[in-house]
């Protein structure tokens, strides 16, 4: 982004706001972000690390910050996350958080799976759906979905999530054609294997669980 401008809350807008920001590339985007002054809100579950991050951004970036405790999986996120930012300007939506259970796609029951669609498929879309609609109104903004290589192909013992981050990847290059003549960006970030918490501890589950299956399927 770089390229766009020096003076990025002018350009994008005051706020921008990252969903499963409370580790990892969600933290380093939220970081990154409160270097260019722009305010920071983070969403995710664990309310004790999204404190935590803000109260680090906000000293050392001297930017706003203000932490939404939200379990994206939930039914009525549209309502909650209106009701903590309608007044605000979201100029800049990073959606960075997933579900990845890992193993054979038929042990994990339903209710297991529609997490799965609820966080990776249900959530990108409805952030950009209500953030996107006003940005376009304001005539600018941006948009970065996170997706991964996984989405590239099939993923075994990860196969819901690769599907769904397919679903990503192609709802992002869409919606870059779609709003760049209204001056909002979006693009997709295809993350390879970056070493996380979460992944580091999906690797340990994924060895374990390989070697349990080995020669059974």
């Amino acid at each position: 982004m770089t390229s766009i401008s020096n003076n990025y809350a002018d350009y994008f807008g005051s706020w921008a706001l990252i969903a499963g920001a409370s580790e990892g590339l969600g933290e380093a985007f939220a970081r990154e972000i409160a270097k260019k002054g722009i305010n920071i809100i983070l969403v995710a579950r664990r309310k004790e690390l999204l404190e935590k991050l803000c109260s680090e951004i906000s000293q050392k970036y001297q930017v706003k910050t203000k932490a939404i405790q939200l379990d994206l999986a939930s039914a009525d996120v549209l309502i909650k996350i209106k009701t903590e930012t309608d007044n605000l300007e979201i100029g800049l939506l990073v959606y960075n958080a997933a579900s990845c259970p890992i193993g054979l796609f038929f042990h994990f029951d339903l209710q297991q799976q529609y997490k799965v669609i609820d966080i990776n498929v249900k959530g990108p879309m409805i952030f950009t759906h209500h953030f996107g609609q006003l940005m376009r109104n304001r005539g600018k903004g941006g948009i970065i979905l996170l997706s991964s290589l996984a989405g590239l192909q099939g993923y075994p013992y990860n196969t819901h999530y690769s599907a769904t981050r397919g679903y990503t990847m192609n709802l992002a290059e869409a919606l870059w054609y779609e709003m760049r003549k209204y001056g909002v960006h979006v693009m997709a970030c295809v993350a390879g294997a970056t070493n996380t918490p979460n992944y580091v501890f999906s690797k340990q589950k994924s060895r374990s669980h390989k070697s349990k299956t080995n020669g059974s399927i």
